[in-house]
């Protein structure tokens, strides 16, 4: 999946949650497909290429890439603004500048750091 994206002073990617490449590749994707029925996939990466982002996600043994969460799009509706909240909230407590206003647009992922 190709979530390139530059980085901004901090070294910290555009339109995500805190993650900084240079400091841990260690982060999770948020892949929210279109469609108001098609599930949510939260994975799992610990790699991360300058020029294509994140690896593919995967459903089978690979380590990297590995789908955490499915939720499905109702449960994921009646929680992305308290979890955008919550990130925005601990990324302000750090000194860092909160996330995107909304979670990414259609067809799109938001990425976010494990570590705070």
């Amino acid at each position: 999946m190709n979530t390139k994206s530059r980085e901004t002073t901090k070294g910290e990617l555009k339109n995500s949650f805190g993650f900084a490449p240079a400091e841990s590749m260690h982060h999770f994707l948020v892949n929210i497909p279109r469609g108001a029925t098609a599930e949510i996939h939260m994975s799992e990466h610990f790699t991360w290429d300058a020029e294509y982002g994140s690896s593919e996600p995967s459903l089978g043994s690979a380590r990297d890439g590995q789908v955490r969460v499915i939720l499905a799009r109702p449960k994921w509706d009646a929680l992305a603004d308290e979890v955008r909240a919550e990130f925005n909230r601990r990324l302000r407590q750090l000194g860092h500048k909160p996330g995107p206003g909304r979670w990414a647009s259609i067809g799109c992922a938001a990425i976010w750091a494990r570590n705070w």
